[in-house]
């Protein structure tokens, strides 16, 4: 899938074309920023979404960023898997993204998956934080930022 076909499957799911969908796989395709976006405009629209895999595209922190706004607003309540892994992000997305759930997003998430990025010291201590007030209070495994190693926390 490129950027015009996440386009249209965004259109679609906007529009409320699959409401009971429960699992969302864009693994290894070749969606970038201006995809991420057009993604990020539907995620409201799938109430039951448990799983979105987006690993191995070229989202980076603007994607990530535009992803997370409307994670911040509540979209996407039942996700307790979220692939981030091969995306392109660093400090500035994932600061964005540990804003959103700061804001109450992502409260179900059990598994995050943030290998293969290059994630500093900063966006690490931004998600750092928001575990220590207990804002991921689901988490049960975090894959290790960078690392091609075991999840670095795993309940």
């Amino acid at each position: 899938i490129g950027e015009g076909g996440i386009k249209s499957l965004a259109g679609a799911i906007g529009e409320g074309g699959l409401p009971c969908l429960t699992s969302l796989n864009l693994n290894h395709n070749h969606i970038g920023v201006p995809g991420a976006k057009s993604l990020a405009g539907a995620l409201s629209s799938l109430p039951c979404l448990e799983k979105l895999r987006l690993y191995s595209n070229h989202v980076g922190d603007a994607g990530l960023t535009a992803i997370s706004e409307p994670i911040g607003k509540g979209a996407l309540p039942k996700l307790t898997n979220l692939v981030l892994g091969s995306i392109n992000i660093g400090d500035g997305g994932t600061k964005a993204f540990a804003g959103a759930i700061g804001e109450g997003g992502l409260a179900c998430l059990e598994d995050l998956d943030l290998n293969e990025n290059q994630i500093g010291d900063a966006g690490f201590a931004a998600l750092a934080a928001l575990m220590g007030k207990g804002k991921l209070p689901n988490l049960k495994v975090l894959a290790d930022p960078g690392a091609h190693t075991p999840p670095l926390f795993s309940a």
